[in-house]
């Protein structure tokens, strides 16, 4: 998940955030 913006979930947050939820989600995942 490199690019959240990609990611209809994702759109409409910021590039930061994206990265930021990208990353949570992976985690938990």
């Amino acid at each position: 998940m490199d690019g959240g913006t990609q990611n209809p979930r994702h759109i409409g947050h910021g590039s930061e955030n994206t990265r930021s939820q990208c990353i949570n989600i992976n985690t938990l995942a």
